[in-house]
């Protein structure tokens, strides 16, 4: 926005209010310094997203994000479905704060409050409230609006993102607005009567926002596919099902533990740590893609997730292995290992693929740990986020509930 404004005086705009909001705009886009808090704020208007919050940096704590919310019950909601709406979002930033990093490398962490909650802090720290309707039924959340039972940890910290001005980075094909082609009014979609939607000729409809937007084309928290970039980084439980037991039942003969619990660990994809991976890194093994090894259970127990892992100023060279049940039907004594390579090549002096190559540095790091989850080859995952009595009541007999650990 700031960039914008400061195009309009150049373009002659010396207006006192365009001087003051481009002056206020570059003072709020400057550093931090540690140990400095700073309160932002924006109306927000039908084009730009509303963002209210406080951040601070805190040195090499990293920094903190904090958000005013206030969960205002609607359609059937009460108190209990607004205390559930708090805990939900506390649940999930618990969960997400762990691996969330700010662009220098240091955690960045985000912290709910309610309104009476604020008003026991610093007043440096009190950012204006954020409204949110909570409803009782289930729909589409919006950063506005939550949905009960929709409230699932990648929409809460997608949608908190936006009350920090972050747009979405997708097409919206959903919502949209219509425009009078002769007086020039302008309704929301949810704003049309029904005499004016049967004569939705005399309107021209856009779709929200979308000339607003920077379409993302690789993975983003804000981008279209933002649900499987959270749930590749940050470990959850996992209620995974065997529907045919001649397609995955050896997981269940298995008695070895650590192995069990190696079959169920999985790393996120090396393309969502670097969103330009698949510009500069190809699979290798093409034709067949995958190489598949018949390994007895101690053979697989002892092959590491990412391996063979080698270097050069401008190249990165690596496998990735999986271990998968009933590869052989004819012997359930031994399990299948699917080995993929990946190699990564840099042309002279490309900053951008350079970049690029430092993330997967990080990928390989943060790997080692092998801390994420999948469910075991060819069982069906039945929801990220089990409930307390799905995971009481489970079928031990053809389902696994899958922790980090």
């Amino acid at each position: 926005m700031s960039c914008m404004e400061y195009q309009s005086l150049l373009k002659g705009d010396n207006s006192i209010s365009e001087l003051t909001a481009t002056a206020r705009n570059v003072e709020q886009c400057s550093p931090l310094v540690p140990g400095e808090t700073r309160i932002v704020k924006a109306p927000g208007n039908d084009e730009h997203v509303k963002y209210r919050y406080s951040i601070s940096n805190q040195g090499i704590a990293g920094y903190q994000l904090t958000l005013n919310i206030n969960f205002n019950p609607v359609e059937g909601a009460d108190e209990t479905t607004r205390e559930l709406a708090y805990e939900k979002v506390n649940d999930c930033l618990a969960k997400s704060n762990l691996y969330t990093k700010a662009p220098d490398g240091k955690p960045f962490r985000i912290k709910v409050h309610r309104p009476e909650e604020i008003e026991t802090l610093p007043r440096k720290l009190r950012p204006d409230v954020n409204n949110i309707q909570i409803s009782a039924g289930n729909g589409r959340s919006m950063a506005g609006k939550y949905y009960i039972q929709d409230i699932q940890c990648p929409s809460v910290v997608h949608e908190l993102l936006h009350l920090t001005g972050m747009q979405d980075e997708y097409r919206e094909n959903q919502y949209g607005a219509y425009r009078h082609n002769e007086t020039g009014e302008v309704f929301r979609d949810y704003q049309m009567t029904q005499e004016q939607l049967a004569n939705r000729d005399q309107y021209e409809f856009r779709y929200h926002a979308n000339h607003c937007r920077a379409i993302s084309d690789g993975p983003s928290i804000m981008g279209q596919n933002y649900q499987r970039l959270y749930n590749e980084i940050v470990p959850s439980k996992k209620l995974c099902r065997c529907e045919n037991l001649e397609l995955c039942g050896q997981y269940f003969k298995i008695e070895n533990q650590q192995l069990r619990d190696k079959i169920t660990t999985q790393s996120q994809s090396p393309s969502s740590y670097a969103t330009q991976f698949w510009k500069y890194c190809k699979q290798q093994n093409k034709d067949p893609l995958t190489t598949y090894d018949i390994m007895s259970e101690e053979q697989a127990l002892n092959i590491p997730y990412f391996d063979h892992y080698s270097q050069t100023p401008t190249t990165r060279s690596f496998t990735l292995t999986r271990i998968l049940t009933n590869l052989n039907p004819f012997n359930q004594d031994v399990l299948g290992v699917m080995t993929t390579k990946y190699e990564c090549n840099c042309p002279q002096d490309d900053e951008q693929c350079l970049s690029t190559l430092s993330r997967i540095d990080e990928f390989k790091q943060d790997n080692m740990q092998e801390s994420h989850l999948a469910c075991p080859s060819n069982f069906k995952l039945i929801t990220d986020e089990p409930s307390m009595a799905e995971v009481t009541n489970y079928d031990p007999n053809t389902e696994v509930i899958i922790s980090p650990r």
